[in-house]
């Protein structure tokens, strides 16, 4: 049974080395689509568009986080969400989004980089 896992991850890394190019396209140009959107808002996070499209109104179409606004024509606000739990927070830029998960969304380590920060400046 493990020597066929190997086969299949084998050859799934050497079809996704292969075709990269147009696996990244098709799968961007899916999460584009409305109905990409849709899907993977649900399946991800168990919303529906009309309630991220509520979140970004409440949001004034801003980061929570940082205020950025949003660019809906590059990029929409991400979902932040907790990990341990799937609940929904709110809706974050990018960095913000990046930046609160390299901190493993842990509020001690955030506060560390803060005290660091102010101590040894910007």
């Amino acid at each position: 049974m493990k020597i066929l896992e190997a086969r299949r991850s084998a050859y799934a890394r050497a079809y996704y080395q292969k075709n990269r190019g147009s696996l990244l396209e098709k799968t961007a140009s899916y999460k584009k689509s409305y109905q990409g959107r849709t899907t993977m808002l649900r399946r991800t996070f168990g919303i529906s568009s009309r309630y991220y499209n509520t979140l970004l109104d409440l949001q004034e179409h801003c980061c929570r986080l940082c205020g950025a606004p949003d660019m809906s024509s590059k990029m929409s606000l991400a979902v932040d969400h907790d990990h341990k739990t799937g609940k929904v927070r709110k809706l974050l830029c990018g960095k913000s989004n990046r930046g609160l998960g390299y901190f493993n969304d842990d509020p001690d380590l955030l506060a560390r980089a803060e005290v660091y920060l102010r101590v040894h400046g910007k």
